[in-house]
């Protein structure tokens, strides 16, 4: 099996690609206390939910189970999963889902959570909501009203289940007593809007919510109308659970993870759960939209590696290229396209890189091969094409018909430098363009091999080129360890 690798020799539980030791993490809900981000998070395995914190977004400090599954009989018997937190009149409340109802615990300190007597404090009604698929509370105080709003996921009652999936609403005074509203925004489009979370940022408001994969939509006002954006998703289905981002520091930074596959296999389903992807910070448009790149503390921590030279060895497998060490610089000069093979590169690694790709037609793009062979007929090849506005991720085959793995919507610049970061991790591959997009996939059937800069139809230029080598982190267990009731059912 692929392991992980480690990206700093150093790393504590939440550096990319790392489980905390409490388990494997899945959906993400951070807040902000104090200048300390906390990421509270759940055990799916477990029927948990975990507490971690940072004041760098570098170094956690691992903290009790915050909430963990309840005795037989009681509202979350069956398990945990995700919430949300906020901070009011010296208390901490923590809004999460037990039994796919919606209950409560507070704090005093962030650390000791007690369960509210009442719970659950939130059950569907039949009436506006299905009895199904209520998850997931999201809760903050509206500027329009004064009140505390719970946003969460839910289906209309009386639709058709493949078609129900909706934001449901309720308010508050209190934060103990709610009262149903209709739903926030009901597309009828799918089955699911899982995770939501509403922001205000530049006078917009942004409705972030999971249908496999992280989308969100624009209003003008926190009622809405909610329409959507000139992109509708923010990351592909295996960068999981990005829809709660957290304000901090000047930034809108949002944590996901990397789904896992049923089997090592580049096309196997996945499961629920993963290691921890490299956070992104958000990047909004003037048109509404929104893009991520990687956080500049993750890639700042990657660079600090020791450089891996990576033109030292080379071998130009077709075209003409011009190679300049000192200058980290690699340029095809075929209109046709060509391909240099890097043979030395490491097989975890981490790829910086500004390319330009320079024919004016656009008719050109650009590849990176990874863990490819010398013969190049085995490996993987991720295609950024500016001749249609996309990034596509196939697996290499001998008859080059590659089967497509990934794919994302990307304006792909041509004629002016843009930058490329890669990060391959065991199975794990992540690709940011243009510090706009990005693109977590796993790999599975090649992982032995270099690496390869290619062009085709047209000229292009890669400069200021830096590899870092990764070292593999130490594989997870495949099932949680066993734990005692009282651990299970602790409420910390």
């Amino acid at each position: 099996m692929n392991q992980p690798a480690q990206l700093q020799s150093t790393g504590t539980a939440f550096m990319p690609y790392r489980l905390p030791p409490e388990g494997v993490p899945a959906d993400v809900f951070p807040f902000v206390h104090d200048e300390r981000c906390h990421l509270f998070f759940m055990l799916p395995e477990r029927g948990q939910i975990g507490h971690h914190s940072s004041t760098d977004l570098l170094h956690w400090e691992q903290h009790p189970i915050a909430i963990g599954r309840g005795y037989p009989g009681e509202p979350d018997c069956r398990g945990v999963a995700t919430g949300s937190v906020v901070h009011h009149a010296g208390r901490f409340y923590l809004f999460y889902t037990g039994n796919q109802n919606i209950c409560l615990a507070t704090s005093e300190d962030l650390n000791t959570w007690v369960k509210h007597p009442l719970n659950p404090i939130l059950i569907p009604d039949g009436r506006l909501y299905g009895l199904a698929n209520f998850r997931d509370p999201f809760v903050f105080r509206c500027p329009e009203d004064g009140r505390w709003w719970m946003i969460w996921g839910a289906q209309e009652a009386g639709r058709w289940g493949q078609r129900a999936g909706c934001v449901a609403l309720a308010k508050s005074d209190d934060l103990l007593r709610w009262e149903l509203h209709p739903p926030l925004w009901a597309p009828r489009i799918g089955p699911h809007c899982d995770c939501p979370q509403l922001i205000e940022h530049g006078g917009r408001w942004y409705l972030f919510y999971l249908q496999r994969n992280t989308r969100y939509r624009i209003a003008d006002r926190p009622t809405g109308p909610f329409v959507r954006p000139p992109v509708r998703d923010l990351y592909t289905a295996k960068a999981n659970a990005g829809s709660r981002p957290v304000w901090f520091r000047g930034r809108w930074i949002a944590f996901l993870f990397v789904t896992r596959l049923k089997a090592d296999d580049d096309f196997a389903p996945w499961r629920f759960g993963g290691p921890m992807a490299i956070p992104r910070e958000l990047v909004f448009g003037t048109d509404g939209s929104v893009g991520d790149r990687p956080l500049t503390e993750h890639i700042d921590a990657l660079l600090s590696l020791p450089p891996h030279n990576p033109l030292r060895t080379h071998h130009v497998i077709a075209g003409e290229w011009q190679i300049s060490e000192p200058d980290s610089l690699a340029r095809c000069d075929s209109p046709a396209g060509g391909t240099l093979l890097l043979p030395d590169a490491p097989s975890d690694l981490y790829f910086d890189a500004l390319a330009t790709i320079d024919d004016p037609h656009a008719a050109g793009h650009l590849l990176l091969r990874v863990a490819v062979r010398t013969m190049l007929h085995e490996g993987y090849q991720l295609s950024l094409r500016a001749d249609v506005g996309r990034v596509e991720l196939r697996a290499i085959s001998t008859y080059d018909i590659d089967p497509l793995i990934d794919l994302r919507d990307a304006s792909i610049p041509v004629g002016r430098p843009f930058r490329i970061q890669l990060v391959l991790s065991g199975s794990i591959l992540e690709c940011f363009v243009g510090e706009r997009v990005s693109m977590t996939s796993r790999i599975y059937r090649h992982r032995d091999g270099g690496m390869a800069l290619e062009s085709r139809d047209g000229r292009v230029t890669f400069s200021g080129i830096r590899i870092r080598a990764l070292t593999a982190a130490p594989e997870p267990p495949a099932s949680p360890p066993a734990e005692s009731a009282t651990t299970a059912r602790s409420v910390c």
